[in-house]
């Protein structure tokens, strides 16, 4: 009789700003570089004047930053949340797909990646930021479910449908529904994630380190990769 979280059938998905990072890189560069009221459009959002798209590409052509200028200063700031290389190297080591689901910059997130040599073997799935004529723009990933709410819910459904059970683990509001749909659900302690989970009633467990969060996971032995 298999447990309720053979590795069989698990997959995890995480966000990153925030939850694997520990700061958000995004807010991060807007803070120091953005040329306008870019949390004026995060507000615009809140109230279903503007997409989460539409604000993200507005936002980044208030930035006169290159990608290499972006990459550079985050390298000397961005901290991986402890407990975050246990946990790929423990879903690697046991076939389980690990899945980044975020709504940040991409090119930064692979980046962040290739010195784990992880670059190639965590799945990915995040806004393509695209240099146009018009400026920066934000092309985030296309839906199958028409009934999920967002790429972040979508892919938590997509899981489902392939016979396997999820565990979420993120920190925002747009982690909410991913999170609510999830088998288990791993929220960030006293983030806005954990109190939106909290007011709905969803179960969730919190944590600060992520070792926390493989302990849970991954209980007891697990198999060889074979």
């Amino acid at each position: 009789m298999r447990g309720p979280w053979d590795v069989d059938d698990l997959s995890v998905l995480c966000d990153f700003d925030g939850t694997i990072s520990l700061i958000d890189t995004a807010e991060y560069i807007l803070e120091r570089h953005a040329e306008g009221d870019w949390r004026a459009l995060e507000r615009a959002v809140a109230e279903g004047i503007i997409t989460l798209e539409e604000c993200m590409s507005m936002q980044f052509d208030m930035i006169s930053l290159s990608r290499d200028e972006m990459l550079g200063e985050l390298d000397r700031v961005v901290i991986p949340r402890p407990g975050f290389e246990e946990l790929v190297e423990k879903c690697l080591f046991n076939n389980v797909t690990f899945r980044i689901t975020s709504a940040g910059m991409d090119f930064y997130i692979r980046h962040f990646l290739r010195p784990y040599g992880w670059r190639d073997k965590v799945e990915l799935v995040a806004p393509e930021v695209v240099d146009t004529h018009d400026g920066v723009r934000f092309l985030f990933p296309p839906k199958q479910f028409s009934q999920a709410h967002n790429f972040k819910e979508d892919n938590v459904l997509k899981e489902h449908a392939a016979g396997k059970r999820v565990a979420y683990i993120g920190d925002g509001t747009s982690d909410r529904w991913a999170a609510m749909a999830a088998d288990m659900a791993f929220a960030v302690r006293g983030s806005v994630l954990d109190r939106e989970l909290e007011r709905a009633g969803k179960d969730h467990l919190t944590f600060t380190d992520l070792h926390e969060v493989v302990v849970k996971l991954f209980p007891g032995p697990t198999r060889q990769r074979g």
